[in-house]
């Protein structure tokens, strides 16, 4: 089986459900020893393997037969991947590693890793301090080099990772970027109300009602949805994978550019909707067909 960087997955802590991650953010995890062979993992929170049975999340240079140029090769990677130094400047002196707990304690290090990162971090204390004017304009001559050059994806990616670390306040009105990450809200009343680029991931919405609502933006990636009345919706360029959408209304629902890969339309009324652009990769349709993969603004 090949792998999909266009999924994204979970892990389980003890009772606890992680995520969701982008296939490289797991890869690293493994590399850097935050994740091993036996730990559970899934990509639609309801069918679990150990990683050991997954090859398609391994990294190749786990695969290969132990050698003396594995061995370097996956040290050159550790080193790639640590970042406890950059961890340590932003939040100050004590910042340390070791005060992890569970999957964020990484396993022991071989010598020539701390050694890497000591010598790295002299090297960036040794650095000459510039102007602010200056540094200002390096940076932004960094960004656009970096969005001409494919940095838009790592963009992307880092937006990801913020909204994964902030904290949902399911108690929180109605309003525009509210986080209500996974929160238990079935039934929840927000008809008319403006959530732009609202966080709203593995929420339990069910039966909520959010029609005339202002949507476009939002993540609602792999929430629970079930008849969920989003009638008149703006959910332009919003993030659906793997959203449970069954029975919901969704008549006259504006949905273009939205990303509904992987998610589950069987039965829901989409009379009037507007699909344009929208991403129906392996989206479950209302009949119950599965569209193909690739298919965007029809299902195939």
């Amino acid at each position: 089986m090949t792998s999909d960087n266009s999924r994204f997955w979970y892990f389980r802590v003890g009772t606890e459900i992680k995520g969701p991650y982008p296939l490289l953010m797991i890869q690293r995890f493994i590399i850097l020893g935050r994740l091993d062979m036996k730990d559970q993992i899934s990509s639609d929170r309801v069918h679990w393997h150990a990683i050991a049975n997954m090859p398609e999340v391994i990294p190749e240079v786990l695969k290969q037969e132990d050698s003396p140029e594995k061995q370097e090769r996956l040290m050159r990677l550790r080193m790639k991947y640590d970042e406890r130094v950059r961890e340590r400047r932003q939040g100050g002196e004590g910042v340390e590693d070791e005060r992890r707990s569970g999957k964020g304690r990484r396993a022991p290090e071989p010598p020539e890793l701390v050694a890497h990162r000591e010598h790295f971090r002299r090297v960036l204390d040794m650095r000459p301090r510039r102007p602010s004017r200056l540094l200002s304009m390096l940076t932004v001559l960094l960004v656009f080099t970096a969005l001409v050059g494919g940095g838009a994806y790592l963009l992307l990616g880092l937006e990801q990772q913020r909204e994964v670390e902030a904290q949902p306040d399911c108690r929180a009105a109605p309003a525009p970027g509210v986080n209500w990450r996974g929160c238990k809200a079935e039934g929840r009343q927000a008809a008319g109300k403006d959530l732009s680029r609202a966080i709203l991931d593995n929420g339990d919405f069910r039966h909520a009602d959010f029609h005339d609502s202002r949507l476009p933006g939002a993540n609602l990636a792999y929430a629970n949805l079930t008849a969920a009345d989003l009638r008149n919706a703006d959910l332009r360029s919003a993030r659906l994978t793997g959203a449970d959408l069954r029975r919901a209304d969704l008549r006259n629902t504006r949905l273009d550019g939205a990303d509904l890969s992987y998610a589950n339309l069987a039965g829901a009324r989409l009379n009037g909707a507007s699909l344009k652009g929208a991403r129906l990769h392996k989206t479950i349709w209302h009949d119950g067909r599965v569209c193909a993969p690739g298919s965007i603004g029809t299902c195939r």
